[in-house]
């Protein structure tokens, strides 16, 4: 039986290499504007997927030669993918694009990219034609990692900035490794180390998002570690690289063993976002940015917001996403609340599932999800295996056939099936894990007096 675990083991991280190193193939097809780069990435998640449901069903973490091999893959997969160019989207161009206006002393939040002071630039960092229009939407940090990237030139800056994604997601392996030991979820490392979204979209598209998984990874290792103002500094970082960490401030506030705890997260998060917005205030820009702009506008990869812009349309929308948004954030407050822990109690897996809901609330009623949103639930999903949620994110990649079109012939016109499928696949799962899931009689955190784990969780 075990040499049969080491056969499916092992012919699970070749297929996750072989799978990635396809990247270089499919970059070669949307270099040459083939009609099937859609079609053939959502195959490579497809295949991916797969790898990593069977690195999960043969993974043995007690076996010492199993988890070297699994983080030697894990690290070759993101560092294979730096030479390649990006075919999933052109979000680097745009990077790099804002942090040289920043270097060249202008105001990224302010200034569109059709400005005709801008046009010298423009023609030689070349950025993406469907962004001209818009002013830069993301926070302080995130402008700081784009510049330090472009101060190295327009011929480097891409492979600098893979490089510093790239790093960002083998630290978060690293973290994630520590964590799931602590939580004694070690068998399920391969669903951070294999994940599709993490070694894609960090590798391929070299999303942001790399840098602010890594952002609440870190966050949570310092809770676990009893440290709540390094975990605030994490949290606030984080929301200066993307927003979405910033959501799971409520949780953690909810979880802490005393209000002392909530105190210094609270105040170590606020803190640190006032003084990177207090920075690029300073230095005379006005980071407020066109993100306002970007949802009145754009819509895509929601199921949720489609079907409430269906049934609500007009002026009742916008009250009816608040009110949902609300009530959201009341459970999460209430759930974060019965997982709170005592003053000597260590945080356990199940504690992470407001994390979870935290995270996919704002998502869930977004008009715009790309499917490098969901890298941050990737990393939560090891700590409680919940159905809707790796429905959510096996699914969200079939959107990807948007590219066919795209890279083509430049034409932006995303199918309604896959919302169908990726909402009906999230609405399955979810009847599944309320209806067939097994009861006990456990109390309601899962742990019994021996300290044995009640196998359900």
């Amino acid at each position: 039986m075990s040499s049969w675990r080491n056969m499916g083991f092992a012919a699970s991280l070749v297929l996750a290499l072989t799978s990635t190193a396809a990247a270089y193939v499919l970059a070669e097809q949307a270099a040459i504007a083939a009609a099937n780069v859609g079609t053939a990435t959502v195959l490579q998640y497809a295949a991916m997927s797969i790898a990593m449901l069977m690195a999960i069903a043969t993974y043995q973490p007690d076996h010492k030669h199993q988890q070297v091999a699994l983080i030697a893959a894990a690290v070759i997969c993101r560092l294979l993918l730096i030479p390649v160019d990006a075919y999933t989207s052109n979000d680097i161009a745009r990077y790099l694009f804002d942090g040289k206006l920043a270097l060249e002393g202008f105001d990224p939040y302010s200034i569109r990219h059709d400005a005709t002071v801008l046009d010298s630039l423009r023609a030689l960092w070349q950025p993406p034609a469907e962004h001209v229009q818009y002013a830069t939407l993301y926070p302080p940090l995130a402008l700081g990692l784009f510049s330090m990237a472009a101060s190295s030139g327009v011929t480097s800056a891409v492979w600098i900035w893979k490089a510093m994604a790239a790093i960002a997601g083998i630290a978060t392996v690293f973290t994630a490794q520590k964590l799931l030991q602590l939580t004694g979820r070690q068998r399920y490392l391969p669903v951070i180390a294999l994940s599709p979204l993490l070694i894609l979209e960090t590798g391929v598209g070299g999303h942001l998002d790399a840098f602010s998984t890594l952002a609440i990874a870190l966050a949570l290792l310092a809770l676990f570690r009893k440290k709540p103002v390094l975990a605030g500094m994490c949290i606030g970082a984080g929301t200066l690289l993307k927003l979405l960490p910033l959501a799971i401030l409520l949780p953690a506030f909810f979880q802490c063993r005393h209000h002392k705890e909530r105190l210094h997260i609270t105040a170590a998060t606020l803190i640190t976002v006032a003084i990177g917005y207090a920075t690029v205030i300073a230095m005379g820009m006005r980071p407020i940015g066109s993100i306002g702009v970007f949802f009145a506008k754009w819509r895509f990869g929601s199921p949720t917001f489609e079907a409430m812009h269906w049934l609500f349309q007009g002026d009742y929308l916008m009250p009816v996403l608040l009110v949902i948004f609300a009530v959201g954030c009341i459970w999460i407050a209430f759930d974060a609340w019965r997982h709170r822990l005592s003053p000597q109690q260590e945080w356990h897996h199940a504690d992470l599932i407001p994390w979870q809901t935290a995270l996919a609330l704002p998502l869930l009623l977004s008009p715009v999800v790309f499917p490098w949103y969901l890298m941050p639930l990737a990393l939560l999903s090891a700590f409680a295996l919940r159905g809707w949620l790796l429905a959510w994110i096996s699914l969200m990649p079939l959107t990807y056939e948007v590219l066919n079109h795209f890279i083509d012939a430049g034409y932006w016109q995303p199918a309604t099936w896959p919302l169908w499928v990726i909402g009906l696949g999230v609405q399955l799962a979810l009847v599944i894990e309320l209806v067939i899931k097994p009861r006990c009689d456990c109390k309601f955190h899962p742990q019994n007096n021996k300290g044995m784990v009640c196998s359900h969780w």
